[in-house]
């Protein structure tokens, strides 16, 4: 190999590197995103079944019926 194809697969290499960096970059603030929208609907949901226990519960019930209907066939 001669210096220009070591130089050029020196910039390669450091493009690949800052592309999985962005990449990195990228995923973590989208999952740090994720987990606040869990978070919040999470304190959300449990504010309802704390206010309507036996709402949370019926809906739960009416869910578990759907679901069963829909996978027992």
């Amino acid at each position: 190999m001669n210096s220009m194809d070591s130089g050029t697969v020196q910039k390669l290499a450091q493009r690949a590197h800052e592309a999985v960096d962005r990449l990195e970059q990228t995923v973590s603030t989208g999952s740090e995103r994720m987990m606040g929208w869990q978070q919040e609907y999470g304190d959300m949901a449990r504010e309802q079944v704390r206010t309507n226990p036996l709402a949370a519960v019926g809906v739960a019930f009416a869910v578990g019926i759907i679901f069963s209907k829909l996978f027992m066939r």
